[in-house]
């Protein structure tokens, strides 16, 4: 991947490989998708083998100039992200970090403490819009209900330089050219006019 100028690896987190799914341990699957909603609220068996695994999963990134992403998903509740920032705290590698899906925040209705809550830890991001229902439309941004303003000036808050990058699906609606230009010449504005005059509010 980082021979084809790749320097990132987004993870879905979703299904739990550890001590909880003793088929897949036995035929020595290596995935490293995890499951948050059920083992990562406690620090039993199941949490240790997701940090462990994290750990190796470092190590691998490491050796190969990478970086992996763990993105939320639409049902993190922030509980989920609390314990999971408690995770990467633990496995204290420079190679494992945070992609903000600003879709999926929405959905949760979180989004605003959610990126507070992953702290310095976002890497990179996942742009795309809906309307903060169980559909993940991924929509143009500024065609769904997000703030962009708003979610763009707390990442400026929480001292984001990274890419803004875009992830809109057509789900059967397509997309035009001149549609997205015009999305991405709004977002790259109000980015430049964040930067330049972010909005200073003190953190709860």
């Amino acid at each position: 991947m980082a021979a084809l100028g790749g320097g990132i690896y987004i993870v879905h987190p979703s299904e739990l490989v550890g001590p909880e799914n003793p088929a897949k341990n036995e035929q020595g699957d290596p995935s490293f998708n995890l499951s948050f909603v059920r083992d990562i609220k406690t620090k039993g068996k199941a949490f240790q083998a997701i940090m462990e695994r994290l750990r190796m999963l470092a190590i691998y990134a490491k050796e190969k100039r990478l970086k992996v992403a763990l993105e939320n998903m639409g049902w993190w509740s922030e509980e989920v992200v609390a314990k999971t920032v408690d995770l990467l705290n633990e496995v204290r590698s420079d190679n494992i970090g945070l992609c903000l899906d600003v879709g999926h925040a929405n959905r949760s209705h979180n989004a605003k403490r959610m990126i507070r809550s992953f702290e310095k830890k976002i890497i990179t991001t996942h742009l795309h819009d809906n309307h903060g229902e169980e559909t993940d439309e991924h929509l143009l941004p500024f065609l769904g209900s997000v703030n962009w303003r708003k979610m763009l000036e707390t990442l400026k808050e929480n001292e984001y330089s990274g890419v803004l990058l875009y992830e809109p699906l057509t789900r059967g609606t397509p997309i035009s050219v001149e549609q997205t230009k015009h999305s991405l010449h709004r977002i790259r504005l109000l980015w430049e006019e964040v930067q330049k005059n972010p909005k200073e509010k003190p953190r709860p």
